[in-house]
């Protein structure tokens, strides 16, 4: 059997995922598959709205998507399902696919009684008067993700489907639905050990890529180097017991030592470091063309714990292929969380993917990551590899279309 023809439209969300896939065999059926549907507010780009995204699906569809695949419990995931509620829930849809830490029961993330608690200690920095409280209260409310609409709009989406239809996939799985010919879908992450679902940073440069200066200011609080309660991307031993008599002058009289908010600023930490691992909850798939072997490669915002954890994938009934091989054989990757540095692993990740025939997606916003966020999205260092490596342009969803809602790519 041949391959199927398949068509890639990653939709310009702003900085958030929303891809349709449309694997179309010869003389058959087009089927479709969404992975997610979501972008931060504010990142929207001018002239696009998310009801135009959501109708072209459905044109695009014929109003049938085969599969949602959700990857990962983030706003720029989900936004799109709540904003375009009325439009899905009257798709007809035949399965969820999942993640198994979405599966009732597990408790890999914390209850949600315990992240309301959380944010409500970053409403109170931000009211708060120094400047490293406010700060955090800034990067927990912009990169947290667990907003207060963000579970009930999962939970909506769920509410779509009937329990037999939600499917939750786990490392090791091997998916070839009846429904689409000449593709199996493999499984890697996310991983079942939860160090790894811990593990957000790596070594520099082995197995991820450096961090800009800009990069600092978001990832310092979940630094492995850093001290805790500190701000600082520097290591502890350069700390300071004295602040600097010009920098000194710069705080009220005895402000810097006051501890009233030090519990906030604990449960900030907390929450940042909670929305990493949640990151690496992240649904990884890797849709094969059985014909060619060509493989398609979706990682939602996968961080090094995750990509790592693939080492030690063994394959349910899929034969005796291997992580190494599906790498190497990648011809399209969705680029994890928006080309930051700590979301493609770099031994055993980029560099393993040595196809010959590589070609990258970013669906990101990088003007209003770095004017509204200070974020550098995508990292300059992965954006200059990925050039590199891939047979054509990287595509970028805040790069000018032919089409203004999506970018396509036709594998």
């Amino acid at each position: 059997m041949s391959d199927p023809k398949v068509t890639i439209r990653m939709y310009r969300m702003g900085l958030g995922d929303c891809h349709l896939l449309t694997f179309t065999p010869h003389g058959g059926e087009a089927r479709h598959i969404l992975i997610d549907c979501g972008y931060f507010p504010g990142s929207r780009f001018n002239g696009v709205e998310i009801k135009d995204i959501v109708a072209d699906i459905v044109r695009v569809t014929d109003n049938h998507l085969d599969a949602i695949a959700v990857s990962h419990e983030h706003q720029d995931h989900l936004q799109g399902f709540a904003d375009g509620e009325e439009q899905f829930a009257a798709m007809d849809k035949a399965e969820l696919w999942m993640a198994w830490t979405e599966k009732p029961g597990q408790k890999i993330l914390p209850e949600k009684r315990t992240m309301a608690a959380l944010e409500a200690a970053a409403a109170g920095l931000g009211m708060a008067g120094t400047r490293e409280e406010q700060q955090m209260a800034a990067a927990v409310e912009a990169i947290l993700g667990f907003s207060e609409g963000t579970d009930r709009t999962f939970e909506m989406v769920k509410s779509w489907f009937p329990k037999a239809s939600r499917k939750y996939w786990n490392p090791g799985d091997v998916v070839e639905p009846e429904w689409l010919p000449g593709v199996r879908v493999y499984v890697l992450g996310p991983p079942k050990d939860l160090g790894m679902l811990h593990k957000t940073t790596g070594k520099k440069d082995v197995q991820m890529y450096e961090m800009t200066a800009a990069d600092t200011g978001f990832a310092a609080a979940a630094l492995e180097e850093s001290e805790p309660g500190t701000l600082s991307p520097f290591d502890a031993k350069y700390a300071r017991e004295v602040l600097p008599e010009g920098l000194e002058k710069s705080y009220e009289k005895d402000d810097w030592r006051r501890i009233d908010n030090d519990w906030m600023l604990s449960a900030a930490r907390l929450a940042l470091q909670i929305d990493s691992y949640t990151n690496n909850t992240s649904l990884v798939l890797a849709f094969e063309l059985k014909e060619s072997g060509k493989v398609l490669l979706f990682v939602g915002d996968a961080q090094i714990g995750n990509w790592l954890s693939w080492q030690d994938v063994k394959f349910a009934g899929g034969g005796s292929v291997t992580v190494e091989e599906l790498l190497g054989r990648t011809v399209f990757y969705k680029v994890g969380h928006h080309g930051s540095h700590n979301a493609t692993l770099v031994e055993g990740g980029l560099l393993a993917m040595t196809s010959g025939d590589l070609h990258a997606a970013i669906p990101t916003n990088e003007k209003w990551a770095s004017d509204s966020k200070s974020w550098t999205m995508p990292n300059a260092r992965l954006f200059k590899e990925l050039k590199k490596r891939c047979a054509g342009p990287v595509l970028r969803s805040d790069k000018p279309a032919d089409n203004p809602l999506c970018i396509e790519y036709e594998v």
